[in-house]
């Protein structure tokens, strides 16, 4: 799979606005089959194969396994269980693989690490947003970042996109309450070079994980997704579907922000 952000040159934008533009053709580039194993991992097209292991996330374009380690053991996340914040390597293994999925025949490609994108808006009260959807930025930095495409069942090619941002303790909690704050006063903003503008609809919030919000964005170069976004613990789980009218199965969202948590208490 290229990388996210190799799909669009215009600007570096958030990878799950990128997938939205430009979704993989899944043409043997699934990083795990519709069994639930892992297949070959997926590479920059500018590199040769690359030799992450299953499971693993890969460095955007390099090809090169993300670094391994135990986290960072913290404090209980508020509901009795031991939380850590998780490395690349571990939000790579909290991935969902097909087998994880509430029905048989979806395929999901091996996640990528993402770079942060510190880029600004042109309106300060809404970067929150951008950086929610960039899994962390400017004003609200992450620890780890990787994102990976689904197709579902009968699909010629990816529809969606999950992206894990893990944080340090509170960090999360505040990039979450600091995006929903800012949603009802950010209906259009610029961002990027250059300068590409945004429309940001709210939606209903959606009952997943510790907190959730939901929203649609659309953009002038021809974006237009609905994304979920749900913090489990100190990580946000981001789901994208690239049609702004068609919701990402809450069984599917559901199985990651369940794989989530598992991991940072395991």
């Amino acid at each position: 799979m290229p990388s996210a952000r190799k799909r669009l040159t215009a600007a570096a934008v958030a990878p799950l606005l990128l997938f939205a533009v430009g979704c993989s053709d899944d043409s043997g580039n699934s990083g795990n089959n519709a069994d639930g194993k892992s297949g070959s991992p997926t590479t920059s097209a500018t590199t040769g194969s690359s030799t992450s292991a299953p499971g693993s996330p890969q460095a955007s374009g390099s090809g090169t396994p993300a670094p391994s380690g135990s986290g960072t053991s913290r404090p209980s996340d508020g509901k009795g269980s031991p939380a850590k914040t998780l490395n690349a390597a571990q939000l790579g293994a909290a991935f969902v693989v097909a087998a994880d999925l509430p029905s048989p025949g979806w395929r999901v490609t091996t996640p990528e690490v993402e770079e942060p994108d510190v880029s600004t808006v042109d309106k300060p009260a809404c970067q929150p947003i951008m950086d929610l959807m960039g899994g962390g930025g400017a004003t609200h930095t992450s620890v780890a970042h990787i994102s990976g495409e689904l197709t579902p069942p009968g699909a010629a090619k990816s529809q969606y996109a999950f992206s894990l941002a893990s944080y340090q303790p509170g960090a999360a909690e505040k990039l979450l309450k600091d995006a929903k704050a800012a949603l009802p006063s950010c209906g259009t903003f610029r961002y990027g070079t250059p300068s590409l503008t945004y429309h940001v609809t709210p939606l209903p919030t959606p009952n997943a994980g510790d907190e959730s919000i939901a929203f649609k964005v659309s953009s002038d170069f021809g974006l237009s997704a609905r994304m979920t976004t749900t913090r489990a613990g100190y990580v946000i789980v981001q789901g994208a579907s690239q049609n702004a009218d068609q919701e990402l199965p809450p069984g599917v969202h559901k199985a990651q922000t369940d794989k989530v948590t598992a991991a940072q208490r395991g």
